[in-house]
């Protein structure tokens, strides 16, 4: 088990992280100088607060949540082949790995034994796409621990890289037959080339349930989306072609037993754009299944449009 200064530790961590997290579009935002008719009709369903739902392992096995035994077999064989001392925090609306912390795993030379030239690399440089390979053979080593096919992450390289000097972060976003999943991902964070934690978000056997198919084209989501603001006016700019997209969403919680009850997944539209003496760029998305618009909201206030897959209609 983890001490009490080593909990403390990642707490520290999390805020800090947390703060980088809220910081950035901050930063990027516009500030609005008058409202608009469009602000008015700002919205989101509530399911699509997607929150995290931390668990000790331990506690889910006294719960009998029968769904964490395969997931538990794969974490003793990872302390079997690994070995050092881990904890388990798993996110009951995934059934996944929500933080894997532990002692460490050299992968690249610091507070370690390893060299560059063990690794075959040059002094000081480790090639991102290296760091990606590892992180990716890892997976596949432990392919029970996050339950991901390594063939469905894409490296996030705006957020992975070297941090401050002695941490390293690898984020993979994670698509679903060729999909983005928006907010879905596994993280890995180095401290002095040792692999400490790792952990992932918003991956659930629930996705299998999704058809990745759109019922509804493209055309007929814009032209909902249009009707959704009274319809669209000479000047107004789409910003891209309707791009698809997989959202997930919360379910209602429910038995207390099961580890894996409060998350499903929606295949959007977003259809984006800007209207000419309004400040903001306005983003909707539609479910590409039910033509159910689920958002409408100024992408300015959050500092990014939402992007996809932008398929030949």
């Amino acid at each position: 088990m983890r001490g009490k200064g080593g909990w403390i530790a990642w707490q520290r961590t999390a805020m800090v992280l947390a703060v980088l997290t809220l910081a950035m579009p901050l930063a990027a935002q516009v500030a609005k100088r008058r409202a608009s008719s469009l602000d008015d009709l700002a919205f989101a369903k509530p399911e699509l607060r997607v929150q995290p739902a931390a668990a000790d392992l331990d506690s889910l096995r006294a719960l009998g949540a029968v769904e964490t035994k395969p997931l538990a077999e794969a974490f003793d064989a990872f302390l079997s082949r690994e070995g050092g001392s881990w904890v388990l925090l798993v996110d009951r609306s995934t059934g996944r790995p929500l933080l894997l912390e532990g002692q460490g795993i050299p992968w690249i030379p610091g507070a370690n034994a390893l060299t560059y030239e063990d690794l075959g690399l040059r002094a000081s440089e480790v090639p991102l796409d290296w760091m990606e390979g590892k992180a990716l053979s890892f997976l596949n080593a432990h392919p029970g621990l996050f339950g991901v096919d390594a063939g469905d992450l894409v490296l996030n390289k705006g957020a992975s890289g070297p941090v401050g000097g002695y941490h390293y972060v690898l984020d993979f976003d994670w698509t679903y037959r060729g999909l983005p999943v928006e907010g879905a991902h596994v993280v890995f964070r180095l401290n002095h080339g040792n692999l400490v934690q790792m952990g992932a978000e918003g991956i659930s056997d629930a996705i299998r349930w999704l058809d990745p198919s759109p019922y509804l084209s493209s055309e007929t989501a814009t032209e909902i989306a249009g009707g959704f603001v009274g319809g669209f006016r000479e000047g107004d700019d789409l910003l891209f072609r309707p791009a698809l997209s997989i959202l997930p969403v919360s379910l209602p919680p429910g038995d207390e037993k099961a580890a894996i009850d409060r998350l499903s997944y929606r295949l959007v539209w977003t259809v984006a754009f800007h209207r000419e003496g309004v400040v903001g760029n306005w983003e909707t998305r539609v479910d590409a299944h039910t033509g159910e618009v689920l958002s409408f909201r100024d992408t300015n206030d959050s500092g990014k449009v939402h992007g996809g897959v932008y398929p030949n209609d």
